[in-house]
């Protein structure tokens, strides 16, 4: 029998597979890895749009947010406005209320001092004493009787005239009565009229004159209205 020139290779192998069985895995793993690629990008697609979706419902919340923080600031000032105009308006009304007050006191306290009784304080009448001390005069003295507030008043000028040593003679008037408030009567340039002008201006006495000839005459009346 005669042998063959040709010589039958057995096919090389590696880890126990052959090259063709390499070439199938080789291609098997490709598919693989691009099936794992198309999956990943296919995952951070949808991750993206999921970030994406919740980035525009986080902004909406925010925007929404801050819309109402707008419209709770403006209320917020409308209100502190309109608390301000309040207080503005309560001020004006107190200070309105307080000048009433003021006023109203006033008023009293000028009514009350008007129907008060008259009378001599003892700085008065000691400043009338110290005015008409020393000096030799004679008057006569009228006052009006059927008034208490004017019989008490006329007493205490008596009295003080008295106590400078002024002689004093009384006429209590029951009618016609004496004008009311108190009056100098007498000539300009009678001793006893200046003298008795000087001791009331000193004191602050209010008089009124009336020229008339004859001694001089000091005439007590009723107290003057207060208006």
């Amino acid at each position: 029998m005669t042998d063959s020139p040709y010589v039958v290779r057995k096919a090389s192998k590696m880890l126990g597979l052959s090259l063709q069985a390499w070439e199938i895995l080789v291609g098997v793993s490709l598919a693989a890895v691009v099936f794992a690629t198309v999956m990943v990008v296919a995952l951070a697609r949808k991750e993206a749009s999921e970030v994406k979706s919740d980035y525009e419902t986080y902004k909406l919340m925010v925007d929404a947010k801050v819309a109402e923080a707008k419209t709770e600031g403006i209320k917020t000032g409308e209100n502190a406005g309109n608390a301000l105009l309040r207080a503005a308006a309560a001020e004006k009304e107190a200070a309105r209320l307080t000048k009433e007050a003021e006023q109203a006191k006033s008023d009293t306290e000028h009514l009350r001092a008007q129907v008060a009784w008259r009378h001599l304080s003892p700085d008065q009448s000691k400043t009338i004493v110290d005015n008409l001390s020393g000096k030799t005069l004679a008057i006569h003295f009228d006052y009006f009787q059927n008034d208490p507030e004017t019989m008490q008043f006329s007493e205490q000028l008596m009295k003080v005239l008295r106590d400078a040593d002024i002689v004093v003679y009384a006429h209590p008037l029951l009618t016609p009565t004496a004008p009311p408030g108190v009056t100098i009567v007498g000539t300009e340039n009678d001793p006893a009229c200046q003298a008795l002008k000087a001791a009331l201006d000193h004191a602050g006495v209010q008089y009124k004159l009336a020229p008339r000839n004859g001694p001089a005459r000091l005439s007590i009346g009723g107290k003057l209205p207060p208006f």
